[in-house]
């Protein structure tokens, strides 16, 4: 089970489900044909943002999964 901070977000420290969370996402986006600068747009981030969420570094809080599961239309990231 995920560690929780303040304010409700996932921890960071897991290394490895940061890593298969952004397997994923990568696999996602380009199955989708989006780039994540477009992605960031979208979800109103900022690049930076998606690039950490993408090289394994972070991942979105609970309120940004939510928010990129339904710009993306899947069900699970």
């Amino acid at each position: 089970m995920l560690e929780k901070r303040k304010r409700g977000r996932p921890s960071t420290a897991d290394p490895q489900a940061n890593a298969e969370f952004a397997k994923r996402l990568d696999t996602i986006l380009e199955e989708k044909g989006i780039i994540p600068e477009e992605l960031a747009e979208m979800l109103k981030k900022t690049p930076a943002a998606v690039s950490a969420w993408r090289r394994g570094i972070a991942r979105p809080s609970r309120k940004n999964m939510a928010k990129l599961k339904k710009v993306l239309d899947v069900d699970d990231i």
